[in-house]
């Protein structure tokens, strides 16, 4: 699904909200290898609600791109405004 090379053509991936596994699955563990080296290299990432929780590497199907876990297993969620810019 993702590939090093289609990747090189961006400078952030978003992972939009629902189902961080679904997510993992959908792009595989190539996918996920992938995403966590553009990361490495300096490519950016944002995490929207369960795209944050696929970059965490509490779970065996994350990016593992955050030293992260979540605060419990019944996914409680905090809250917090974050800034967003996009420059050239």
């Amino acid at each position: 699904f993702l590939s090093d090379n289609g990747l090189h053509d961006f400078d952030v991936v978003i992972f939009t909200g629902g189902s961080g596994s679904k997510q993992a699955n959908t792009i595989g563990l190539a996918g996920r290898e992938a995403v966590r080296r553009f990361v490495h290299d300096g490519g950016g990432y944002i995490g929207i609600c369960a795209g944050n929780y696929l970059a965490c590497d509490g779970f065996s199907w994350g990016v593992k791109g955050l030293d992260a876990k979540t605060k419990s297993s019944k996914w409680m969620r905090g809250k917090g405004d974050v800034q967003v810019e996009f420059t050239e």
